[in-house]
């Protein structure tokens, strides 16, 4: 299961990578209803796969302790004893999991200020399109 995840995952990642290269020149000044939907798709499923990928390394962290430190009351060995290098192989496994698991955080909190810089009333970090020859409403 750790490796599937981690395989869509990448897909997903390496998707959005095309994606954001094929519109790269694409300029909206209009938050369509089509693109509202878009973003809101992209948001959702940055963060299933952000959780995804977090719940399998937390599995797979506890299911390697087990290894490590055997457990007497279900009468289990530690693994690690007898087979050093499958244990230093899941530790490699583990820290890259986590490392995705920190970029994958950080390309979602990406996807959640694009997502919600179009509902700031006070144009978070100036990101909305001004037009230019009208009137800001006073308040």
């Amino acid at each position: 299961m750790y490796v599937y995840v981690h395989f869509i995952s990448a897909g997903y990642s390496l998707i959005q990578f095309v994606r954001c290269l094929a519109f790269t020149n694409h300029k909206e000044d209009q938050l369509t209803s089509s693109h509202r939907f878009q973003m809101w798709t992209y948001f959702s499923i940055d963060q299933v796969i952000v959780y995804m990928v977090f719940a399998t390394n937390c599995a797979i962290s506890e299911m390697a302790f087990l290894a490590l430190s055997g457990s007497q009351v279900f009468q289990w060995l530690k693994l690690c004893s007898k087979f050093t290098r499958f244990c230093v192989l899941i530790g490699g496994a583990i820290l890259f999991g986590f490392i995705a698991f920190l970029l994958l955080a950080l390309i979602s909190a990406i996807s959640t200020f694009n997502l919600f810089r179009w509902y700031s009333p006070n144009l978070f970090c100036l990101k909305k399109p001004k037009k230019i020859g009208t009137i800001a409403p006073s308040r």
